[in-house]
C-alpha cells in the first residue's frame, strides 16, 4: 500500500517504488525533458510520455477512459453471466436431488405396500382376519 500524502518529495529516488510514488505525487508538476536524478529511467520517460500525451491530447485521454469503462463493463457482464450460470447449475442440482428423493420415497412406499400385502397374505393364510383401512 502506498500512502501518497505521507511521501516526502525530497526523498531519494533509488528504487522503483520510490520513483513511482514520486511520479504519482509530483508527475504533473515535472518537466519531462528535465527529469531529476533517479527519475531519468526508460520506464519513467515512458510514463511521462503517456502523461504528456494525455495532457496534450484530450481525445486520446477520453478514448482511454472509454476503453477502461468498456473493460469494466465487460468484466461486470462476465461476472453476472458466471453468477447466473452458477445459480442455474445449483438449481439444476437441487432439482435432480429432489427427483432422486421423490424416486426414493416412491420406492419406499412401493416396498411398504408389498410388505403390507405379504403380511396380509400371511395373516390370511394363518386364518387371522385382517381389515385393510385403505
Amino acid at each position: 500500500m502506498l500512502q501518497l500524502p505521507y511521501w516526502n518529495p525530497e526523498h531519494l529516488l533509488n528504487s522503483d517504488k520510490e520513483r513511482w510514488v514520486h511520479f504519482f505525487r509530483e508527475g504533473e508538476n515535472m518537466d519531462m525533458n528535465n527529469l531529476p536524478e533517479g527519475m531519468d529511467t526508460e520506464e519513467m520517460r515512458q510514463a511521462f510520455a503517456v502523461l504528456d500525451n494525455f495532457a496534450s491530447n484530450k481525445e486520446d485521454y477520453f478514448l482511454y477512459l472509454k476503453r477502461l469503462e468498456a473493460a469494466r463493463q465487460e468484466r461486470t457482464w462476465k461476472n453476472a453471466v458466471e453468477q447466473a450460470r452458477k445459480e442455474l447449475e445449483q438449481a439444476r442440482m437441487m432439482a435432480e436431488q429432489e427427483c432422486r428423493e421423490k424416486e426414493q420415497e416412491r420406492r419406499e412406499k412401493e416396498q411398504a405396500r408389498k410388505e403390507a400385502e405379504r403380511l396380509a397374505a400371511l395373516l390370511k393364510k394363518a386364518g387371522i382376519s385382517y381389515e385393510d383401512d385403505e
